[in-house]
C-alpha cells in the first residue's frame, strides 16, 4: 500500500497517485458488484484501502469538480534575520 495514503492510523494527506489508486479501487468494485449501492461501495473501498469513507466521498467530490491534485507542499518559513525557524 502507498505510504502517502491518508489511513485512519497515520493521518497523512493523499498525493495525486494515491487518490487515483483509491478511485480505481472504487471503480473496480463498482464493476464487480453492480448491485451494491454507493454507500456499500464506499464502505468496501474503505475496508480494502484503509482510507476513511469520508475521504473517499471527498475524492469523489474532487472528481465531480474536475480537480484531483496533490496536496500543496510545505515550505520552510524564513524569518527576517534569514535563518530558518529562528527569530
Amino acid at each position: 500500500m502507498d505510504e502517502n495514503l491518508e489511513r485512519e492510523d497515520c493521518q497523512q494527506p493523499l498525493n495525486r497517485r494515491g487518490k487515483l489508486v483509491v478511485l480505481s479501487v472504487h471503480e473496480h468494485h463498482r464493476r464487480i458488484h453492480p448491485s451494491l449501492n454507493e454507500t456499500a461501495l464506499e464502505k468496501l473501498t474503505s475496508e480494502v484501502t484503509g482510507i476513511s469513507v469520508s475521504s473517499i466521498q471527498r475524492l469523489k467530490k474532487e472528481v465531480r469538480e474536475g480537480s484531483v491534485s496533490s496536496p500543496p507542499t510545505k515550505r520552510p518559513r524564513i524569518s527576517s534575520c534569514g535563518q530558518h525557524g529562528r527569530v
